[in-house]
């Protein structure tokens, strides 16, 4: 539906917008050239959700605003079938900009929505940060900023932004090539379902519980945890993975730099495992919780990780119940929990040790526990922040441009 140039103005394009849910199937609305305002672009707003088919919409050269702007950036998300917007040659700023950038990252992932235009327009640098958020969040999405008031150095964001989108892009490609080839070799097939089910759901979580692997399985695993660099949870729970497969996966561990729990309850660890395991805990530097319960860990072991311990810098749950470990690898751990302040939660009943050495492990940080939240509640809160942690610290940024717009991103 071409209407470009009939000077149709708010009250033309208000009239349209009453009759165009009930015109059937269009395609193309061009509305280029018409006088159209906020009042008119807000009226048309609310009928384009009911418009089967739109793909392109097109207002370039009107009088179109931050309300406008606003309004379509609202209805954006309900647009099922839009591929294109055009609004060059308008009146929109960094606010109408920001409104845009919200409305397009609410739009669904299967959307196929891929351009807008928006050169010539009234958007400076400020208006950058939010539609770079926009090219982040949709890889396939290209905004076209040419004029306005941008700068060279806020134009040159958006071009770094692309650079970076497509070797990004790049990078996920050849992850996938890597994943599927490791895939197609690996003989263990409850693995490859758990790496499956794991990259399916956002790849921050991997499950492989109770499935029997083995050492054969966690060494499969060992080899694709690197192509899985967002993963925060590991779940290896009754594998009898044994101290082969442990010491397998401690080769992998240091690469999962946002690894915040792991999981090896009954996997038949014992202390050359747990000592192998116990040189790479301090290199995760995120791990929060260890399960180690229902093992075969003895003295050795639980000095091994007494001494991994202290330098671990924020480890705050360790579970050891139901192992081996006796009177010295007990005290081993007492003392290295004394001086390791992050811990808060220690189980460790069922171990060959007397009761009272249990509950001093239990205790030491039970009571550090009862301490902070006596603390907390002590703390009187403040409103009070400095105008300065409000705008940034105005921090310096160096002489890159892309610096000077960081605290914006």
């Amino acid at each position: 539906l071409d209407l470009t140039g009939l000077s149709l103005g708010d009250v033309g394009v208000t009239s349209l917008a009453e009759v165009l849910p009930h015109m059937g199937v269009i395609y193309m609305l061009l509305l280029n050239d018409n006088q159209v305002g906020d009042v008119g672009l807000c009226a048309l707003c609310e009928a384009l959700p009911h418009v089967p088919g739109l793909t392109l919409l097109s207002l370039g050269r009107n009088r179109i605003c931050n309300e406008g702007a606003a309004a379509l950036g609202r209805v954006l998300p309900h647009m099922t079938d839009i591929r294109q917007v055009h609004l060059t040659v308008n009146r929109v700023d960094d606010t109408g900009a920001e409104s845009l950038a919200e409305g397009i990252c609410q739009m669904p992932g299967e959307s196929p929505f891929n351009l807008l235009d928006i050169g010539y327009n009234c958007i400076g640098d400020d208006g950058v940060p939010p539609l770079v958020r926009c090219l982040w969040h949709r890889d396939d999405l290209e905004i076209h900023l040419r004029g306005g008031y941008t700068t060279p150095e806020g134009r040159l964001i958006l071009e770094h932004t692309l650079q970076e989108r497509e070797e990004d892009k790049a990078h996920r490609a050849e992850t996938e090539r890597r994943i599927a080839a490791w895939a197609e070799g690996c003989t263990v097939d409850k693995v490859v379902k758990g790496v499956e089910a794991c990259r399916r759901t956002g790849g921050t979580k991997l499950s492989v519980m109770y499935k029997d692997i083995g050492p054969e399985g966690v060494s499969a695993l060992a080899q694709v945890l690197a192509l899985l660099p967002d993963l925060r949870t590991l779940y290896l729970r009754n594998n009898r993975i044994g101290d082969i497969g442990v010491s397998s996966l401690a080769q992998a561990l240091p690469v999962m730099g946002l690894l915040t729990e792991l999981d090896l309850i009954s996997n038949g660890i014992g202390d050359a495992g747990m000592a192998a395991l116990s040189m790479v805990l301090p290199k995760l530097k995120g791990l929060r919780q260890l399960h180690l319960a229902g093992n075969d860990i003895g003295d050795l072991g639980a000095t091994m990780l007494a001494q991994a311990l202290t330098q671990m810098e924020s480890i705050s749950i360790l579970r050891l119940h139901n192992n081996s470990i006796g009177e010295s690898g007990a005290q081993a751990l007492l003392s290295a929990l004394t001086d390791t302040t992050t811990v808060t939660e220690v189980q460790f009943a069922g171990n060959p040790v007397s009761a009272e050495t249990i509950e001093a492990i239990e205790a030491v940080v039970r009571d550090r526990d009862t301490t902070r939240e006596g603390e907390r509640e002590a703390v009187v809160p403040s409103n009070k922040v400095s105008h300065a942690r409000r705008v940034g610290g105005g921090q310096g940024t160096g002489g890159n441009p892309v610096n000077r717009f960081a605290h914006l991103l």
